[in-house]
């Protein structure tokens, strides 16, 4: 093992185009305030954060990929999910179509990454008319059996790390081959 960090996670941010994305990296890891920003070049955002699972403390290393939404970029987006360790899937629960794409997403992610990668629906809401509601958020985590959070575009920095925290506990179990 590294002396700098215990694993190494790759996890790529996934999306239609304005669901939070860069928003989240922004806010959180970067600890920037952008209202709005199109993703036009991608890079990765290195991060090392603490985990404590049963019992021990471990250093993880993510490497955190922020994609555009558009169509035309899916094919480099396809690319960026090779082995991922994780994918964070947002959408914006106020937009129905956001929501309706997360399946072909899923899919995606399938077929990049396999049936084992770590996913995470986060519903990130912009507005006060929410049109997608948390009962069918919540039946399609269940059906996917994947991990979610809802999410306020205004207060992101503050579910940042528990998001992070969540998903890389979860990725942690994965490797170490623990029951999900």
């Amino acid at each position: 093992m590294n002396n700098q960090y215990d694993y190494y996670f790759k996890i790529v941010m996934l999306g239609s185009q304005k669901t939070g994305k860069t928003h989240f990296i922004n806010t959180f890891l970067k600890n920037e305030h952008v209202e709005y920003n199109t993703t036009i070049d991608i890079e990765p955002i290195v991060k090392n954060i603490k985990i404590e699972y049963k019992n021990k403390q471990y250093t993880v290393r993510l490497q955190i990929w922020d994609t555009n939404g558009q169509e035309r970029f899916k094919s480099v987006t396809s690319l960026y999910l090779k082995n991922a360790s994780g994918v964070c899937l947002f959408c914006n629960v106020n937009d129905q179509e956001s929501f309706n794409k997360c399946n072909d997403y899923l899919k995606q992610v399938e077929e990049m990454c396999g049936p084992n990668t770590t996913v995470m629906l986060i519903g990130n809401q912009f507005s006060e008319e929410k049109v997608v509601q948390t009962d069918e958020l919540t039946q399609f985590v269940e059906q996917h059996n994947i991990l979610f959070s809802e999410i306020n575009n205004k207060s992101t920095s503050k579910n940042g790390d528990d998001i992070l925290q969540r998903i890389v506990t979860s990725i942690l179990q994965q490797q170490l081959n623990d029951v999900r």
